[in-house]
């Protein structure tokens, strides 16, 4: 009995702590597209104060986190932006899907270099272009890199396919079939395995040397569609979010659930690890976002949002939080990318 109050005392105290930590965060807006941001993510480590964010408006603007009046580069295209990735072993190198089906490539060192020549003035989208590109067949669902930055991995909204390229010769290697719908993948840290999100509640572990998917194990993840998969930077832990309201943590090399973060009421949209992993955030189908203390595993704080938010991420170095949706800035338009520097 002693031990449970000393335990009580103890949760109790640190979820104190983190509240009157959080008080002291600081938030900035970048108002800088001129209809909804639907995606955005940082550069790798070694550019981890810079910020790609795509937009309704067509364009892809990257920003320095540090001086956020002008873009360092806009981009135009001819369609939504839908998602933006960066390769994680290379600090210029980023993918972008759109609303027309294609897949673009961007290596953007030299842009950079012309701004810096240019006092970081905005370098239009007149001399950018994709090193490569591809019309996929249908809207792309999500899109990855694997953590070596070699390979990247796509599918198709409503598709049991995986789509497996190679980034250098920008062709297809492998194609995965797991017979259901697909919502979400990861490779885990080492590109060992790839794990797969399916429509009935399932995790699929294929080993990623040869996506083999006959030889693939299945994980137990939830009674309804899972949404979300996320993985621990130290490559211990697997978390996901269901259409069921549970937030669930496995064991990586163990493939057994650990228990339920939350039971929530509304559907979980994504879940992101800090870079640290004592930190994760989650948004869901309806407003607000949550954060999660992993020593804890309860939430210590939360963004009340009035509107649904579309993407969220981490910064690769420091706890730096960004995220967009449908609310509006202070001209009236849903061109915003709010960022938060967690007092962590």
């Amino acid at each position: 009995m002693n031990d449970l109050n000393l335990y009580d005392f103890d949760y109790l105290k640190l979820q104190k702590n983190y509240k009157e930590k959080l008080k002291q965060n600081n938030f900035k807006e970048i108002i800088g597209h001129k209809k909804r941001v639907y995606t955005l993510d940082f550069l790798s480590e070694i550019n981890y104060n810079f910020l790609i964010t795509g937009s309704a408006d067509t364009s892809i603007k990257l920003w320095n986190i540090e001086y956020l009046n002008n873009p360092l580069l806009e981009i135009k295209n001819n369609d939504s932006i839908t998602h933006l990735v960066s390769n994680p072993k290379n600090a210029f190198e980023f993918l972008s899907t759109s609303s027309d089906k294609y897949i673009k490539f961007y290596d953007v060192r030299m842009n950079l270099n012309q701004t810096h020549s240019n006092n970081n003035s905005t370098i239009n989208n007149t001399n950018i272009h994709s090193i490569h590109s591809e019309k996929s067949k249908s809207t792309i669902k999500n899109i990855i890199f694997n953590n070596n930055g070699t390979q990247f991995v796509f599918c198709n909204r409503d598709s049991s396919i995986l789509n497996i390229y190679d980034l250098l010769t920008f062709k297809q290697i492998k194609q995965i079939d797991i017979k259901t719908q697909i919502n979400d993948f990861k490779f885990d840290k080492n590109d060992s395995f790839l794990f797969i999100a399916d429509d009935n509640g399932i995790i699929h572990k294929i080993n990623a040397k040869d996506f083999d998917e006959k030889n693939e194990k299945k994980i137990d993840g939830h009674f309804f569609s899972i949404n979300c998969l996320e993985i621990s930077n130290n490559n211990k832990f697997l978390i996901s979010g269901g259409i069921d309201s549970l937030i669930v943590q496995y064991d990586l090399n163990e493939n057994l659930s650990m228990g339920i973060l939350k039971r929530g009421d509304q559907s979980v949209k994504s879940l992101k690890f800090n870079y640290d992993d004592r930190f994760i955030a989650s948004i869901y189908e309806g407003n607000n976002i949550d954060f999660f203390s992993t020593e804890l595993q309860f939430p210590i704080y939360t963004i009340f949002t009035e509107c649904v938010e579309y993407a969220i991420q981490w910064n690769s170095k420091k706890n730096i939080f960004a995220y967009c949706g449908d609310d509006k800035n202070r001209n009236g338009n849903e061109g915003n990318v709010h960022l938060v520097f967690l007092s962590l």
